[in-house]
C-alpha cells in the first residue's frame, strides 16, 4: 500500500501550500494560487482571457489584483497588441489621458521622479477593442452591400476615427501633413473609401450620385454613426436624418423656439460643425475635406483615379473580368459592443433604411434621395437653421 501513496511535494509546491494555505487537509493543489508566485506566467495566461473575464478576475482575486497592479502596462498592452494590434498603435494610450490611470505600483515618470506616471487602463483597452470591432463591421457591411474594400481599409478607417477625436482644425491639419502617419497610399485608400460609401448611399440605376449623406456622416464625432447607418439601425427615417442634420448644420437660430425643433434642443443645433464640438466659433473641417485638400497639396492627381476607384473590386484590372462579390463575408464578432465608452447614435429597431441595399436593384431602394436633397437644399421647412446647402 505504501507504493500507492503520493510522493513528497516538491519544494515549490510545498512553499506555495504553506504560504497560501491552499489545499490544506485535502491533499489537493491550487494551480491558480501557485501561479501567483510566477507573475510573468500568469500575465501570459491573462493575455488569452477576454476583457470581461480579465476584469472579473481582477475584481475577485486579491493575488491576481496585486500581480496586475504591479504590471498594469504589460497586462493591458499585451491584451491590446495580441487582439487589435493596429488599433492599439493608432489609438495610443498616451493621447487618451482621460482613459489612463496613475500607475498602481507608484512608478515615477522617466523625466520627473516626483510625479507618478500614467498607464493604460481597462477603459482604454475596451475602447480600442470596440473600435477594432466597429471598423471590421463597417468593412464587412460595405462588402455585403456589394462593394469591396482593400485590406488596408481597416487601418485607414482607424486613422480617420483618430482624426475625428481631434476637434481643432490646426491639429487636424498638422496630423494630415505628417507623411509618416498619413502616407500617399493612406490618402488614396481613404478617398477610395469615400467613393465606395457614396456608392452604398446611391441607387445604381436611379440615383444621381449625390454625396450629402457621406459628408454628413464624415462630420460626426465617431464612426459608430456610419456603422449604424450601414446596418440600418440608425437614420432609418426622415426624422432621424433631420435631427442629425440640425446637430451639424450652420445658420441663424435666433428665431427658433427655446425648446428647439424636431426634438433637437436649441443649444445643440450646429454644435457638431464647430471646433470643440460647439465650444468654438470656427467651422470644423470634415475628414473627407482634409484628405482631399492634402491630396491636392501633395499633387497626387486623385481626380484622374476616380474611374479606377469606382471599378475597384468589381472588375479585375489585369484580366478585365467582372469580380464576384462575396455573398457571405467573413463574420466579424461583436462581443465588445457592450464594452464601449462611446455614445451610441440613437440605435433603433431594424426597419426600412434610407440607404440603398445594393444587392437588390429594385426601384424602391432610393427612398433616401428625396429627404436628403430636400434637407440639404433647404426646402425641408426647417426654419432658418437649415437654410442652404452650405451646412453640408
Amino acid at each position: 500500500m505504501s507504493g500507492n501513496r503520493p510522493g513528497p511535494l516538491t519544494q515549490g509546491e510545498s512553499s506555495y501550500r504553506n504560504a497560501r494555505g491552499s489545499g490544506a487537509g485535502t491533499g489537493g493543489f491550487d494551480l491558480f494560487t501557485a501561479l501567483t508566485g510566477r507573475p510573468y506566467l500568469l500575465i501570459e495566461i491573462a493575455r488569452h482571457l477576454s476583457v470581461n473575464a480579465l476584469v472579473k478576475l481582477y475584481s475577485i482575486s486579491r493575488d491576481f489584483h496585486t500581480v496586475v497592479d504591479t504590471h498594469m502596462t504589460t497586462v493591458v498592452m499585451s491584451q491590446a497588441i495580441s487582439k487589435c494590434n493596429n488599433a492599439a498603435r493608432t489609438f495610443s494610450y498616451t493621447t487618451y489621458k482621460s482613459l489612463c490611470i496613475l500607475d498602481p505600483s507608484g512608478r515615477p515618470k522617466p523625466d520627473n521622479a516626483d510625479e507618478v506616471r500614467l498607464v493604460p487602463s481597462f477603459r482604454w483597452l475596451r475602447m480600442v477593442m470596440f473600435r477594432e470591432t466597429v471598423v471590421r463591421r463597417i468593412v464587412a457591411q460595405v462588402s455585403r452591400l456589394g462593394h469591396k474594400l482593400p485590406p488596408r481599409a481597416t487601418l485607414v478607417l482607424k486613422k480617420i476615427w483618430f482624426m475625428m477625436d481631434i476637434s481643432i482644425n490646426d491639429k487636424r491639419s498638422r496630423l494630415i501633413h505628417n507623411t509618416r502617419f498619413w502616407s500617399n497610399l493612406d490618402l488614396y485608400v481613404a478617398t477610395l473609401i469615400f467613393v465606395k460609401l457614396d456608392m452604398c448611399f446611391t441607387d445604381p440605376t436611379t440615383g444621381d450620385g449625390e454625396t450629402y449623406l457621406r459628408r454628413l456622416l464624415m462630420g460626426q464625432r465617431s464612426l459608430t454613426t456610419l456603422l449604424y447607418t450601414l446596418e440600418r439601425k440608425g437614420i432609418v427615417d426622415q426624422l432621424e436624418l433631420i435631427q442629425l442634420y440640425l446637430e451639424y448644420t450652420s445658420g441663424s437660430i435666433e428665431n427658433l423656439p427655446a425648446r428647439g425643433i424636431f426634438g433637437v434642443p436649441k443649444s445643440a443645433i450646429g454644435n457638431t460643425q464647430l471646433e470643440g464640438w460647439g465650444t468654438g466659433h470656427i467651422k470644423l473641417m470634415r475628414i473627407d475635406e482634409i484628405v482631399m485638400l492634402e491630396s491636392i497639396k501633395r499633387r497626387l492627381g486623385f481626380e484622374l483615379r476616380y474611374p479606377q476607384m469606382l471599378l475597384w473590386g468589381h472588375v479585375d484590372p489585369v484580366t478585365l473580368i467582372t469580380c464576384t462579390p462575396d455573398s457571405d463575408p467573413k463574420p466579424v464578432g461583436d462581443e465588445t459592443d457592450s464594452e464601449s465608452d462611446e455614445p451610441s447614435p440613437r440605435p433603433g429597431p431594424v426597419k426600412k433604411s434610407l440607404i440603398n441595399p445594393s444587392a437588390s436593384y429594385s426601384s424602391s431602394t432610393h427612398t433616401y434621395a428625396s429627404p436628403i436633397r430636400m434637407i440639404c437644399l433647404g426646402s425641408g421647412g426647417g426654419g432658418k437653421a437649415g437654410a442652404g446647402r452650405e451646412g453640408i
